[in-house]
């Protein structure tokens, strides 16, 4: 199971702190708790490098890493962007090293959003750092080193389907390479094992267990038993004021009983002191 972003029109402006504002306020009504702002200042790592290929400039605003999952914001600028149009790179490649030159990490893709004024356009690498390697990096105090390398940004116009529609918009290479130092906080909830009940696609209902649930400030796991097709509905963590946080990037592993262990990364980091209780489809189960 592999699963990916939606991606939204935003304002200009803002780096990780404005897109997990944003987010924030696709899902909820109000803003961003000041506890949660100050979680997403907390893990924010600044890197602010650049590189201009033609007219076009790539930034590497900055990265967010926590437990296990990380968070990469890259802004484009130089050129107008269309809103309603779709942006990609034809190739592009993240690679995160250990300080002995190990690769650690996988992603589960990206996300592109367009500023309304179509003055730049942000894109939002997602992913997963091996969890041993991350916390034997952590033990002795290193860095990991992401390697970036995004080739020839294409542009597709949305609603038509065949290919020809899609052109190069600017060619050419852009790489980065720089070091993030580990974090890895320990904090750890959990939930009760529970028979959740989830919706077919013919709309009937049934009824799914989900087992050794754990909960991070980044992240669910969670051992799953019963109909596969319910996997689309993703589980929300809901906060004590009702608020609720979604999830982008996962994947799944079935194991040989037929069950499946789940994990997914939450949209952003949360602020566990505020969780009050993860919903599985219809079912809301309260955290410990």
């Amino acid at each position: 199971v592999l699963i990916t972003g939606t991606a939204l029109a935003v304002t200009a402006g803002g780096g990780l702190k404005r897109w997990f504002s944003d987010e924030w306020g696709y899902n909820n009504d109000g803003e961003m708790p000041a506890e949660q702002q100050q979680l997403v200042d907390s893990l924010a790592t600044p890197v602010g490098i650049s590189q201009t290929v033609g007219n076009m400039t790539v930034t590497v605003d900055s990265v967010a890493y926590s437990d296990g999952y990380y968070w990469l914001m890259v802004n484009a600028e130089g050129m107008k962007f269309d809103k309603d149009n779709g942006y990609s790179c034809r190739q592009s490649d993240l690679k995160i090293m250990s300080e002995d030159g190990k690769e650690i990490a996988k992603g589960w893709g990206s996300i592109t959003q367009t500023a309304r004024d179509g003055s730049a356009l942000k894109m939002l690498f997602e992913g997963e750092i091996s969890p041993d390697a991350a916390e034997a990096i952590a033990a002795d105090g290193g860095n990991m080193r992401f390697m970036l390398s995004m080739s020839d940004f294409m542009e597709k116009k949305h609603g038509i389907g065949t290919s020809t529609n899609e052109s190069v918009l600017q060619e050419g290479t852009w790489s980065f390479e720089f070091e993030v130092p580990t974090a890895e906080s320990g904090e750890m909830l959990t939930a009760p094992d529970s028979d959740a009940v989830f919706t077919l696609g013919d709309g009937e209902e049934t009824v799914c267990r989900v087992s050794k649930i754990q909960i991070n400030m980044v992240g669910i796991k969670y051992l799953f038993e019963g109909e596969s097709e319910v996997h689309g509905e993703l589980p929300r963590l809901i906060f004590r004021d009702g608020s609720e946080v979604g999830v982008t990037g996962g994947s799944g592993v079935q194991l040989e009983d037929g069950s499946w262990q789940m994990k997914y990364q939450w949209s952003m980091p949360v602020d566990l002191a505020q969780m009050k209780a993860v919903k599985f489809g219809k079912t809301v189960v309260e955290v410990e």
